[in-house]
């Protein structure tokens, strides 16, 4: 199932969440995107507060030649990275999938150059998450 947000993309699958987050790394890695973090939110919520959350990962993904054409346009750029990806299991065996989109957070800036980059960022992360 898709999901739509006013600031990301993903979908819902029927598959465990350890699968999903191996997955999505691999299809993120056939897209040329790097792991520059990973947050195991469920681990932090327990560790820093002691509170239990669902299982819950996010990902920075970036795209080192994207990311180096994006810098060289606007160097405050780096305020935005990397792309995250969030990873939550729904229920045992269904998994959400939910990437940030990157022309809308990132689409302030007027350069034509930059949208560009954007629109190939945005439509990487979706074959990304259409693989998955």
């Amino acid at each position: 199932m898709d999901k739509k947000l006013p600031y990301g993309f993903g979908k819902t699958v029927e598959r465990p969440f350890d699968e999903v987050v191996e997955r999505v790394r691999a299809t993120l890695r056939e897209q040329q995107f790097k792991l520059m973090s990973e947050i195991d939110v469920t681990r932090r919520f327990k560790e820093d507060m002691g509170m239990d959350f669902r299982r819950y990962r996010i990902l920075g993904a970036c795209n080192p030649h994207v990311a180096y054409k994006a810098l060289s346009t606007e160097i405050d750029m780096g305020l935005l990275f990397p792309c995250n990806v969030a990873i939550y299991e729904e229920s045992p065996g269904k998994t959400t999938v939910m990437a940030v989109d990157p022309v809308v957070v990132f689409g302030f800036n007027d350069s034509v150059s930059l949208q560009n980059l954007l629109v190939q960022i945005r439509d990487r992360l979706k074959l990304a998450i259409d693989k998955v």
